[in-house]
């Protein structure tokens, strides 16, 4: 690059923009990128399709969302969501931070109750041991969960999400409701990353 000696930058081949590489000495205090995904052309196209289909999927989901609570483990988040549990603690996973109990662990998560509800509720699958665990609304069960002990080199997809249908009359004429995740078979819950309520009726 004219004027910084050491520098360069990619013509016509980074993708969504070209990059400016500069000298790893320079770098103090900054954050970095070391690695880059090559592509064919070809290849490209496709990629190019599937994060473009990708934005387009949580773009509805964002829409269709009545209430999201993206870290539980943060307790100055969990609070807005009126956290309780018992033998509960908070974790992290990638950097990112979750809660699990041994016991049980409860937010109150707002709703739409002309709508029909969906929770979806993100995991690991990386978990230490074999958990077993029930999803309540308002105590009712909507779901039980089994997470398998990883291992390594078992194909691990990391963070994955599943979703709960919720009955209508549980959410008949509230504006919030408690969601409980309680261990069983004397298993501990995983832990859970993320919690979000959607309208079920919407496009997503």
């Amino acid at each position: 690059m004219a004027g910084k000696p050491g520098n360069f930058r990619s013509e016509k081949v980074g993708r969504d923009s070209d990059v400016e590489l500069v000298p790893f000495y320079r770098l103090h205090r900054h954050t970095y990128s070391v690695y880059f995904d090559l592509f064919t052309p070809a290849e490209w196209e496709k990629k190019s399709a599937e994060i473009t289909a990708e934005r387009e999927r949580l773009r509805k989901r964002e829409a269709a969302t009545v209430s999201f609570l993206q870290q539980p483990g943060e307790t100055l988040l969990e609070r807005d969501f009126n956290q309780q549990g018992e033998d509960t603690s908070s974790v992290r996973e990638q950097g990112t931070p979750g809660r699990r109990a041994g016991k049980w662990f409860s937010f109150d998560m707002p709703v739409e109750p002309e709508h029909p509800m969906t929770l979806i509720a993100t995991y690991h699958d990386e978990e230490r041991a074999t958990r077993t665990f029930e999803i309540l609304v308002n105590g009712v069960r909507v779901g039980q969960q089994s997470i398998e002990r990883h291992r390594p080199g078992n194909g691990s997809r990391g963070f994955f999400e599943v979703e709960y249908a919720i009955p209508p009359e549980l959410v008949k004429g509230k504006q919030k409701v408690t969601v409980r995740f309680q261990a069983t078979g004397s298993n501990e819950t995983a832990a859970v990353f993320g919690l979000r309520m959607v309208r079920s009726d919407a496009a997503r």
